[in-house]
């Protein structure tokens, strides 16, 4: 019995410790990189690790920041407004880019205290030279 009890409380405390949860954030994104947060959702449950191998051609690279600038959590996203399209119908592949004027894309987060804004970037020709994206004015990643 007093394993038993010995283990809840154990559970108990570890899940006080690591907060459970995560936050999905839905934006969207236009031709002028004009980025708008649509929603938030929040998700009582694990967020699982998101496993991305393939290399992504100019990509969206995000950092969640906290009230001092510190960074709480980063990640890239693929531009969602490019749509890559082949067509194997006849003898030669036929490979096209397309570019939408307006996407939508989202954002999983862990749940971090303090978590308050979010900056968008996208690289320029060296690794080195990012370039702040257009983001609404007075972005808040707040919970209503």
């Amino acid at each position: 019995m007093k394993v038993f009890v010995r283990t809840v409380l154990s559970v108990l405390c570890l899940s006080i410790l690591f907060p459970r949860g995560y936050f999905i954030y839905k934006f969207t994104i236009d031709s002028s990189d004009l980025i708008t947060l649509e929603k938030i959702k929040f998700v009582d449950s694990v967020l699982k690790p998101q496993i991305n191998d393939k290399a992504v051609k100019s990509p969206i690279v995000f950092n969640i920041k906290d009230d001092s600038g510190k960074t709480l959590f980063q990640g890239e996203i693929p531009d969602p407004r490019m749509i890559h399209h082949e067509d194997f119908s006849g003898s030669y592949p036929l490979r096209h880019d397309f570019v939408m004027e307006k996407s939508s894309f989202v954002i999983k987060s862990p749940v971090i205290n303090n978590q308050n804004k979010i900056e968008f970037y996208r690289y320029g020709n060296s690794s080195s030279n990012k370039k702040l994206l257009k983001i609404h004015s007075g972005l808040e990643l707040k919970v209503d």
